[in-house]
């Protein structure tokens, strides 16, 4: 059975970012979810809300997940942001790969959700909603199997390295 890595956290935590290097220097298969749905639906995550709505967002991405879960090779695979409060996605993380949450300040991810229109979850949103969404969802990202902290890609990438040796 495969060890697939699995990246979560809150939006720009640098998930993509870390995966693509670690998929690169372990020498593994690099999925971002997000790309992946946006590929196979032709649509932006912005569009799939605007037109299907949140939940139907959070199906497609559940069963992604479990199809990626199945895969023979071992990959390493960025999440969105919101996909561990899918009802029991975390336990399929866990049971077919190790959960690494990365974490970034509020202070660090708010100049860069300033910057990007492609989150819908965060497009038009006061500091104060983004801080309660963040506080949110922390239970449950640290409930991963590691915990790093982020604050630029090359670090955390070598305590990754050094967590899967």
């Amino acid at each position: 059975m495969a060890v697939h890595i699995y990246l979560v956290g809150f939006m720009a935590s640098g998930k993509s970012t870390l995966g693509r290097l670690l998929a690169s220097a372990i020498g593994r298969p690099f999925i971002d979810t997000d790309l992946e749905i946006e590929k196979r639906f032709g649509a932006s995550i912005h569009q799939i809300f605007t037109s299907e709505g949140e939940v139907a967002f959070r199906r497609m991405e559940k069963d992604l997940l479990l199809e990626l879960s199945s895969r023979k090779e071992d990959c390493v695979i960025a999440t969105g942001g919101g996909m561990v409060l899918i009802d029991g996605a975390l336990d399929v993380m866990k049971s077919s790969g190790k959960v690494f949450f990365l974490k970034r300040s509020l202070k660090q991810i708010l100049p860069i959700l300033r910057k990007d229109n492609d989150r819908p979850l965060a497009i038009n949103k006061e500091k104060k909603e983004l801080y309660f969404k963040y506080k949110a969802r922390l239970k449950t990202y640290r409930k991963a199997n590691f915990r790093i902290y982020n604050r630029n890609e090359q670090t955390a990438l070598n305590k990754i390295l050094n967590m899967i040796k």
